[in-house]
């Protein structure tokens, strides 16, 4: 694991390791945008999966793997977000946490509703 602060390569020292079993997220990328590609920001795979590790790390988080799903590249499709989505809604209570974090473009529709957008844009 390659941690870029002083803060992250002393907190294995600092923060004992945790385990938080209730916490769930869904992570999206979208760096690459088939049919727009003045949009692509392929930074936006970088950001969610620096999100991702940050959760699994006991030292910070302690999210079990199984309970994050990371979506990037040729998976940040709508069909997977969906998917992904219903998952969650299926295997989650009411006392868990959930994360929702989505790294790339959105639009906003005539009625002010936001969209985002997926890598089929």
């Amino acid at each position: 694991m390659v941690y870029s602060s002083y803060h992250e390569r002393h907190a294995r020292v600092l923060f004992a390791p945790m385990s938080f079993s209730h916490g769930y997220a869904l992570i999206v990328g979208v760096g690459h945008y088939c049919f727009a590609p003045y949009l692509n920001v392929p930074c936006t795979v970088n950001d969610a999966e620096a999100v991702a590790m940050l959760l699994h790390d006991p030292h910070f988080c302690g999210y079990p793997p199984a309970n994050v799903t990371l979506l990037t590249g040729e998976q940040a499709t709508r069909d997977e977000v969906l998917t992904a989505l219903d998952t969650l809604a299926k295997h989650t209570t009411p006392p868990d946490t959930i994360l929702l974090f989505y790294s790339g473009h959105g639009e906003y529709s005539a009625d002010g509703a936001t969209f985002i957008s997926v890598s089929a844009t």
